[in-house]
């Protein structure tokens, strides 16, 4: 007989087996700004190893370089100390041509967009929060994602 744990999720609960391990992805939209709604997005994962949270970073890194996104820029990257907690951050713009989606309205036209992530590293625990918004509208979304950094914990 498999053992369940039950999982609350928002507002669903979920039935697991006891033995998996929680790779939790949570995806926030939030209202227009500039055309598009910014997002925050949280994954937490189980890894291999007990990586320093730079060497998750350059992980990362190397995985959106790789993915050859259009007019991709690093802006800021290095450690950042935000309330109490020690993060490392990955800044970075791209060109994100709407039309190619399948979900865009007609006549979308492409949009640069910024997309902070801030890893926490806790032995094989790792928490990554990304928050994406359109370049123009960083400026008024910094206290926003600032705000939602320094409530943000890895337990």
């Amino acid at each position: 007989m498999v053992k369940i744990d039950k999982r609350r999720f928002g507002v669903a609960t979920v039935g697991v087996p006891a033995n998996w391990v929680d790779n939790s992805v949570i995806n926030f939209i939030g209202p227009d700004v500039d055309g598009v709604r910014p997002n925050l997005v949280v994954i937490q994962r189980q890894v291999t190893g007990k990586p320093s949270a730079a060497q998750f970073a350059k992980q990362q890194k190397a995985m959106l370089e790789e993915a050859a996104l259009t007019e991709f820029q690093i802006l800021e990257e290095g450690a950042v100390v935000v309330g109490k907690r020690k993060f490392h951050r990955l800044a970075f713009s791209w060109l994100f041509d709407a039309a190619s989606d399948e979900g865009a309205a007609a006549g979308a036209k492409p949009v640069h967009l910024r997309q902070d992530q801030y890893y926490l590293v806790d032995g094989q625990k790792t928490l990554t929060v990304t928050l994406t918004c359109p370049l123009t509208g960083f400026a008024k979304m910094q206290p926003v994602f600032a705000a939602i950094v320094d409530e943000t914990a890895l337990d």
